[in-house]
């Protein structure tokens, strides 16, 4: 036995050496480092101790590389882009993650240099391949494969198009993931297909997306959707692709979860300023249901709605969505330098538009200078942007919009520090302009909104403390922004922070303490019906809070929220979810009475009634 594995480990000895002889001395995998490449993240191994391909024996043992992602532009073409592909797809169904790692990036060298020679004659399996370790349960290789796909779709644009369907299903899928870095990842690449992809064939990739049965993947899909409208602009008026998303759209307005209702509504109205003219618009709406028409009317008449079109037609969109699109915007400069060394290898018939796309973006709030995904991918630390009368420090004669078009930009950089020091300034310049910022604060919540995600821990502890602040000083004046602003703190509930927690909790007591109840009941219940089962128990106290003030002022809503969140939220078995349930039915019940099995709506099921009755009389 020991002889034999004496041999092994020789054979296994020989073959890595083979291999290194063979690699290209610049080729894309991650062998070599880039001197100014970000330090490398150690793998996520989660409860294994031995991952998957490595015969028992822990990766440390083997001395493997650690998990290192490499920025587009420290990609360089392959010696032997030929030998290099002819393994390609074999690796990436490796079950060792180091060579899947080291496939992906060769995939990405040979998408950005090679093209015509490799990857265009077998894009169908390799695409499948790659979709298959982005559902890798280790998150490192997950977002490694899921930045494989970006640049497969930045550089082969209308060759990626027969293999959007899988793309836009698996990229709605991995936004809607509760880790942060993975669903931003998922982001950009999606937003890098409306960018260089046929748009025809995008939207017919989301159509089809639109019909999953996961409400969480529709919901991202339904963002996407806004993106495509707010990317297109007046080019989408009078096309059959309009015919197809008016519908869809229009049903967003309905949605019970908060994030596809938002991405309706901003669809909705840029729709409507684009075709209102020509009479599209209600020619469109003319087709749709009784019920849709009515909220689309609702939503266009309001006050609420125009003020909300007026602030995103003229202050370059400061919605936390057109943050996103800044910070990816900055990635064309990347993309430059890479073509200037490649050769032209693709189908660019949708280069213009992709050119008219990438504008349209920088216009609506891109940063200007160079830059790739994140600190993981940068080549260097961001240098914080030179003081002027719009960004850095405020000089007295400032208008508030020219702050607040600095902070913007600055709030979704790449370091941390310039992030922190943006919600800061942001904090101080609603705190200071009162006066200036009471009337629309929309754009500067949707910037807190923002950074409750931020996966520095610093940052959103930072925006959750600037919101408290800002809550207490402008109590109702927020109010507007509550669809935005209570999925967001419902989602920091369930952070694993104890800080987070706590700030997330605080500043939605004093959401509920200062807003109309009417407007805080609908996001309230969709956060406890679609979020986050582990800040459940929490938004169902939050809940109670408002049951007596919301049965004063418009009982209807406490039959159609609260009563049938509670009603819901009867099969949950978590042990703190029932508590604060069976509490909120309690109160529920001592404010209605009887009315509480008789006024939800529809007839309550025999064993629903029993089931309450029960917690009831406990």
């Amino acid at each position: 036995q020991l002889s034999s594995a004496l041999r092994g480990s020789s054979d296994r000895e020989r073959d890595r050496d083979h291999h290194s002889s063979q690699r290209p001395s610049q080729s894309a995998p991650t062998s070599t480092r880039h001197p100014h490449a970000a330090e490398p993240v150690e793998p996520d191994f989660g409860a294994d101790a031995y991952p998957p391909g490595q015969n028992g024996r822990s990766v440390f043992d083997m001395n493997a590389r650690p998990i290192e992602y490499v920025a587009t532009e420290d990609l360089r073409p392959l010696d032997q882009p030929d030998s290099e592909w002819r393994n390609v797809i074999d690796r990436l169904g490796s079950g060792d993650w180091a060579q899947q790692l080291e496939a992906l990036n060769t995939a990405r060298a040979l998408s950005i240099y090679h093209a015509a020679t490799t990857v265009l004659l077998q894009l169908h399996p390799l695409v499948r391949a790659v979709l298959a370790v982005v559902e890798n349960l280790r998150s490192q290789l997950s977002k490694a494969a899921i930045m494989s796909l970006t640049d497969m779709i930045t550089y082969l644009r209308g060759s990626m198009d027969p293999e959007m369907d899988l793309i836009t299903t698996s990229m709605a899928k991995k936004a809607g993931e509760t880790s942060g870095f993975i669903a931003d990842e998922a982001k950009r690449a999606m937003l890098a297909a409306i960018q260089n992809c046929t748009e025809a064939r995008v939207i017919s990739a989301l159509v089809h997306a639109n019909s999953h049965k996961n409400p969480t993947v529709r919901a991202k899909v339904a963002s996407f959707v806004g993106w495509v409208v707010d990317q297109m602009g007046p080019r989408l008026c009078g096309t059959r692709e309009l015919e197809r998303l008016f519908p869809i759209i229009v049903q967003y307005l309905g949605e019970g979860n908060a994030e596809p209702r938002l991405a309706g509504k901003k669809a909705i109205l840029l729709l409507h300023e684009y075709t209102k003219s020509s009479g599209e618009f209600d020619r469109l709406l003319k087709r749709c249901s009784e019920a849709n028409v009515k909220n689309v009317e609702r939503l266009i008449t309001s006050e609420t709605a125009q003020n909300a079109l007026a602030i995103s037609t003229s202050n370059m969109q400061f919605t936390s969505r057109g943050q996103f699109h800044a910070s990816l915007s900055r990635t064309s400069k990347t993309r430059s330098q890479a073509e200037r060394d490649r050769p032209d290898t693709t189908n660019s018939t949708n280069s213009s538009s992709s050119s008219a796309v990438s504008r349209a973006v920088a216009d609506r709030g891109g940063v200007a200078g160079g830059g790739s995904r994140d600190s993981l991918a940068r080549p260097g630390p961001l240098k914080a942007p030179a003081a002027s009368p719009s960004q850095g420090a405020h000089a007295p004669g400032d208008g508030v919009p020219a702050q607040l078009s600095g902070i913007a930009q600055r709030i979704s950089g790449s370091d941390f520090r310039h992030r922190h020091e943006a919600v800061t300034e942001l904090t101080d310049l609603m705190m200071g302009e009162r006066d200036q910022c009471g009337g629309r604060t929309g754009p500067f919540i949707e910037l807190f909104v923002g950074r409750l995600g931020d996966n520095n821990a610093k940052v959103a502890a930072a925006a959750l403390q600037g919101l408290e602040r800002v809550a207490g000083a402008y109590g109702s004046g927020i109010e507007g922004s509550l669809g935005v602003l209570v999925p967001a703190l419902a989602a920091n509930l369930a952070n694993t922070s104890v800080q987070i927690r706590t700030l997330a909790s605080s500043v939605l007591d004093l959401v509920a303490r200062n807003s109309d109840p009417c407007l805080l009941a609908q996001p309230l219940s969709s956060a406890i019906d679609f979020g986050n089962q582990r800040a459940r128990a929490t938004l169902l106290d939050k809940m109670r809070l408002i049951v007596r003030s919301l049965h004063e002022k418009k009982p209807p809503l406490l039959y159609k929220f609260v009563v049938q969140s509670a009603v819901k939220t009867l099969e949950e078995h978590r042990a703190d979810v029932k508590s604060s349930n069976a509490t909120l039915i309690k109160e529920v019940y001592a404010v209605v009475g009887e009315s509480i099995f008789t006024n939800s709506g529809s007839r309550l099921p025999d064993k629903t009634v029993m089931r309450l009755r029960e917690i009831i009389g406990s």
